[in-house]
């Protein structure tokens, strides 16, 4: 009963405010409630009265997420890595907002710190090879559509950048690879990049890859890296 939860929480809030379980107890009872104003207020009052609590700006993190404020979020996660900088979620988390916020170079430093903390994280690894990728397929396009009498220097400097975004994904996707072989979205994103980069063998190699199943795909790619 979601009343009597508030209720209860509520009055044992308010007789200790500086025990955590008690504020964790209202903030869920509200969202299990669906009401987001008493929801986000009970988030406020837990912050005002344990302010080093990080279970409850995890709460206030995932509210805002939740609603899809990212400048609010964005704060939120400035002050949560502020008092907890080791948590390589928070890090993460931050990089995601800044990904969404547009803020590519801000995203990457976050993702970077949380890989230092959490060196096996395959999302953060992917979120970070995606921000390249995204980069080169911008570039593809614009050199598509390039104007039929564009010079040829517009031509040059369009294909170093993709190929530079390109090579900036490599490593991260690299890293996927080793961390989870059995994904195929993976082996053929690095076989279509090795043949762009010209890499032809590798790029054969992930063709191969493509047809292996459980453990002969697993030392198939530990041989691709140890070579």
């Amino acid at each position: 009963n979601y009343q009597n939860a508030i209720k209860w929480s509520s009055q044992l809030v308010n007789i200790n405010p500086n025990d955590e379980k008690y504020h964790l107890q209202l903030i869920n009872a509200y969202k299990e409630s669906g009401n987001l104003e008493k929801q986000l207020s009970s988030i406020q009052s837990g912050r005002l009265s344990i302010p080093q609590s990080q279970a409850i700006i995890i709460e206030e993190v995932n509210y805002y997420l939740g609603i899809g404020d990212n400048e609010s979020l964005l704060k939120s996660l400035d002050f949560a890595v502020q008092k907890d900088s080791t948590n390589a979620v928070l890090h993460f988390v931050l990089g995601l907002t800044y990904s969404n916020l547009s803020q590519k170079n801000q995203a990457i430093n976050s993702y970077k710190k949380s890989l230092l903390l959490d060196p096996n994280s395959v999302d953060t690894y992917n979120n970070l090879a995606a921000i390249y990728i995204d980069e080169a397929i911008g570039y593809e396009e614009e050199y598509n559509n390039l104007a039929i009498n564009a010079s040829q220097k517009k031509y040059d400097q369009l294909s170093k950048k993709i190929k530079k975004a390109q090579l900036n994904a490599l490593p991260y996707l690299e890293k996927i690879l080793l961390l989870k072989p059995e994904d195929n979205n993976i082996v053929n994103r690095l076989k279509q990049i090795y043949y762009q980069l010209g890499e032809q063998d590798k790029s054969i190699s992930m063709k191969k890859l493509i047809e292996l199943q459980g453990l002969d795909r697993e030392n198939f790619v530990k041989d691709f890296f140890a070579n």
